[in-house]
């Protein structure tokens, strides 16, 4: 733990999700862990897979989506986000996962208690101890999944955006229509031929 004004409970987070889209659950869970972590880890899970029905947004969106949100934790280097490809492995996951992140990772934190299983029942291989919080998506009043955001856009039901973080629903329209959540930065990133990060 560090000491001074700047002091958190635990050294590194770590918290996995997929993102599809970003949204109130993942807000809620990403700001305990800033608030608990000095430096903290965020894997997009399902990495690997873009444009299907339960995967459309591809990595790279979904990672601008938290950026914006999260722009000065980002910036301060106080928020690390990565991407984590599917691996199907319950019993290895957490292994797989830790040993992209350069530092011990102090405390998981899940969205729910299916989350936390492949954590909680088969901790990272060389851990001694792991910490795991588990914030329930049924706390929250009025709560809905990414599943059923993508179900509320896709029937043209504009209170999907209710569910989205404040600041954040413009860009989640964008990419949510198949768009670039930046249309400036889609200009520069084709005049310099790929995409910046």
């Amino acid at each position: 733990m560090m000491s001074g004004k700047n002091s958190y409970k635990y050294k590194t987070g770590l918290a996995c999700m997929r993102v599809q889209p970003f949204h109130t659950g993942h807000q809620r869970l990403i700001d305990k862990m800033l608030s608990e972590c000095e430096t903290c880890f965020l894997a997009i899970g399902s990495a690997n897979e873009e444009g299907t029905e339960r995967n459309p947004i591809s990595y790279t969106n979904r990672k601008r989506l938290v950026e914006n949100f999260y722009v000065g934790d980002w910036m301060e280097g106080r928020l690390f986000i990565f991407p984590a490809t599917d691996i199907n492995d319950l019993p290895n996951w957490s292994t797989f996962v830790t040993n992209m992140v350069p530092f011990p990772v102090d405390i998981y934190y899940a969205g729910t208690e299916g989350d936390a299983i492949a954590f909680r029942d088969y901790p990272p291989k060389d851990y001694q101890e792991i910490k795991v919080e588990v914030l329930e998506r049924d706390e929250l009043p009025k709560f809905v999944s990414a599943t059923e955001i993508r179900n509320l856009f896709n029937k043209g039901n504009p209170t999907w955006k209710l569910f989205i973080p404040t600041g954040n629903v413009d860009i989640t329209e964008r990419v949510l229509n198949g768009l670039h959540p930046f249309p400036k930065l889609e200009e520069l990133e084709n005049e310099m031929g790929g995409e910046l990060e």
